[in-house]
């Protein structure tokens, strides 16, 4: 009796299949991490968001006096990215080419987002929406964040692309 090609294909398909998540498998468990704490010299606390490609790193800290201020850590040097339209300033993302996008408290306490980038701020969001919060940025510099249509205590917050 003749066999026909279609009913080994499925066998030897599985087969490598089989042999290709093994291997995977066997590899993963050589697996091993490293974890670093990182502490602003001085702060309350410290929390990261987000790594580039370059390593650099961005997120914010707490200072003794319970004010955030943003941050961004490259070679283990700490620097302040705080937007001078407000206070406690949040850095959420940074790209490859070191922009960074976040937000901070303007003078009626609500959120703004920022866009940083070559050392100067650019507020940042949709038109007629409140509290924006620019959370993320690509290579390409498309932003992503998040708003308010009305009021943000009534949940209706949507994303936007910037």
């Amino acid at each position: 009796m003749k066999r026909s090609r279609r009913s080994t294909t499925p066998r030897v398909l599985t087969a490598v299949l089989s042999l290709v998540i093994l291997a995977t498998a066997a590899r993963a468990q050589n697996l091993k991490f490293k974890f670093t704490t990182v502490m602003v010299k001085g702060a309350q606390d410290t929390h990261l968001w987000a790594v580039n490609n370059s390593s650099a790193l961005v997120g914010w800290y707490v200072d003794k006096s319970g004010t955030r201020h943003g941050l961004l850590l490259v070679n283990g040097k700490a620097t302040n990215i705080d937007d001078p339209n407000g206070t406690n300033t949040i850095c959420y993302a940074i790209n490859s080419s070191g922009a960074i996008v976040g937000s901070y408290l303007d003078s009626n306490s609500l959120y703004a987002a920022f866009l940083y980038q070559n050392g100067s701020f650019t507020q940042i969001g949709p038109s007629g929406g409140t509290q924006p919060q620019a959370t993320g940025i690509n290579d390409n510099g498309d932003i992503v964040g998040v708003y308010c249509d009305s009021s943000c205590s009534a949940g209706h917050e949507h994303g936007f692309l910037f």
